[in-house]
């Protein structure tokens, strides 16, 4: 574990109101673990007996995603695993209680990965003591509704390539018969929550204080039980504009310690096809939510409302207001995504996620004044201060499934002064443990003369941040 690649210390004005003065307490500390994307690589599945295939070495069976899917993806599958549970490991070491993930804590939202993580995630909350807050990313909720899903590049036997689907498929060109199995289907907003309820989602007894954008208590008011009743799915629903549909939203706000709020903002904005079905829970009524925040603004302006109502309430009650979600609020190109759009093209280098200055804009004004988003698998801190003097830090949180692997620690000194920490996590126990899965994987594709084989110097990788050095320049070359 490398200790420290970047400490910021942030200045905020938290607190304008004269009647409620800046004082020193003790720090809190949360820790932030963006897009894990975590797969359940020793997960079983309910309805069929299937359980991967067996280590040549150790003989432990596992399901995993082959080396060269890998390589021509943005993330990792499978050796994040181990990354997940180090990072938990050290922020447990550290004594740090409170833990936020924004968003892509799986990958795609499967049944098995979902449940896997949810056991994880009670393992150290009876073992440490910790307590989770999650929000959804696009790769947890890739449709507001379930909707049948298959994978094509498990690796199978031999070597080879194994597909594992919801739904029966005829593929011609695949060796192995393919495994049907429901838990490789991505679920919708009512499964996902209800799997992760203790997570934020939904109020616990714990909790000081816990609200939705439709709530209609207040702080005065609020107990578990008036929270529980209006923390129904079916409550926090909000009209599709243009359209007659009306979809969930995952929003909340909670009080876990004393002076301390998270506001967790669910921004994914599902765009309604042109044509639509006219039932009202078709997944393929909707494009993906991966634009983030540009379509914030036009389809869920409830949020902006609620936002500034939050912000407003923070400051009026003298309480730390810090929010997270899964996609940034800011430029995260150091300010030159202009440039790059003229070098590369607007559509090149994920430059169509870039959100527009309007968004900082907004959420500045609305009220926000730090806050930590996932999506880019980069490390980055944006400000933007506004017309009316109003300053938002947006902390660009890196993932532990792409290069460089790290977590956030967010220190809240006092009232006014917060420190962000980058924590690298370059040592990984049993990173290089799925390696001879590899070695079978790839004299299959030298045996078929594959094209474009992945480098299996990959596989000489010394340590977990040596070996997502490799998966980039493998991804540059191989795409």
């Amino acid at each position: 574990m490398s200790r420290v690649s970047a400490v910021i210390l942030l200045l905020l004005s938290l607190f304008a109101c004269k009647s409620i003065p800046t004082e020193k307490k003790a720090a809190v500390q949360i820790a932030f673990i963006a897009d894990v994307h975590l797969q359940d690589i020793f997960g079983k599945f309910q309805d069929n007996n299937y359980q991967g295939i067996p280590n040549p070495v150790t003989g432990e069976f596992a399901n995993i995603r082959t080396m060269n899917s890998q390589l021509h993806s943005t993330r990792i599958f499978n050796e994040n695993y181990f990354a997940f549970l180090e990072a938990l490991n050290d922020i447990s070491r550290r004594g740090i209680q409170q833990v936020v993930l924004p968003g892509d804590f799986s990958d795609d939202g499967q049944p098995i990965h979902v449940r896997g993580l949810r056991k994880i995630l009670e393992k150290y909350t009876q073992k440490y003591g910790l307590t989770f807050f999650v929000t959804t990313g696009n790769h947890d909720v890739v449709r507001p509704f379930s909707q049948e899903a298959a994978k094509t590049d498990f690796l199978g036997k031999d070597g080879k390539e194994q597909i594992i689907s919801s739904s029966k498929i005829n593929l011609d060109d695949h060796e192995l018969e393919p495994i049907i199995t429901s838990d490789i289907k991505n679920w919708g907003y009512k499964e996902t929550l209800n799997e992760m309820a203790d997570f934020g989602f939904y109020p616990q007894k714990s909790y000081l204080y816990w609200e939705t954008p439709f709530s209609s208590y207040n702080y005065e008011s609020y107990n578990f039980d008036k929270a529980s009743k209006e923390s129904v799915l079916q409550k926090r629903i909000y009209p599709l504009k243009n359209t007659n549909l009306s979809l969930p939203d995952a929003s909340y706000l909670v009080e876990p310690i004393k002076g301390i709020w998270l506001l967790a903002i669910d921004a994914n904005a599902y765009v309604p096809n042109e044509k639509l079905s006219g039932l009202m829970d078709n997944p393929y009524d909707y494009s993906g939510a991966s634009i983030g925040y540009n379509n914030v603004l036009i389809y869920k302006n409830h949020l902006i409302n609620w936002v500034k109502k939050v912000s407003a309430e923070a400051k009026q009650k003298g309480k730390i207001l810090i929010a997270f979600s899964h996609y940034p609020m800011i430029d995260f190109n150091d300010d030159a995504s202009p440039e790059m759009k003229l070098l590369f093209g607007s559509n090149k280098m994920q430059l169509s996620r870039v959100p527009n200055e309007e968004v900082a804009q907004t959420f500045a004004d609305a009220g926000i004044q730090i806050h930590f988003g996932g999506h880019m698998h980069i490390n980055d801190t944006g400000v933007r201060t506004t017309a009316k003097g109003n300053t938002l830090f947006n902390i660009q949180t890196p993932s532990l499934a792409a290069y460089k692997p790290a977590y956030k620690i967010l220190t809240i000194h006092s009232n006014s002064e917060v420190e962000v920490e980058t924590v690298v996590v370059g040592s990984v126990l049993k990173f290089d443990s799925l390696f001879p899965f590899y070695e079978e994987e790839y004299a299959h594709l030298q045996n078929i003369k594959s094209s474009n084989i992945w480098n299996k110097d990959i596989l000489k990788s010394k340590d977990y941040e040596g070996f997502t050095e490799w998966h980039l320049k493998e991804l540059v070359r191989l795409r």
